[in-house]
């Protein structure tokens, strides 16, 4: 099984672009790549952004700790 992610098939691709992500703009945005899409045993984080009126999805603790600084 080299080479393949179970993660993200054709199916998967599929499914993203039919919700839209990626494509609206402002508070009605949806990231590409949520959390919930990766397999992983880490931390997750949901955090809503009052300047942009949306939930954001930082990947790392890095991330959430520089959107919280700049929020």
């Amino acid at each position: 099984m080299a080479g393949k992610n179970k993660a993200f098939s054709d199916a998967k691709f599929a499914k993203i672009i039919e919700e839209g992500r990626g494509s609206v703009e402002y508070s009605e945005y949806k990231p590409w790549l949520m959390v919930r899409d990766l397999l992983s045993l880490g931390r997750q984080y949901h955090v809503f952004g009052h300047k942009s009126k949306r939930t954001h999805h930082p990947l790392s603790d890095l991330e959430l700790s520089l959107f919280l600084l700049l929020e």
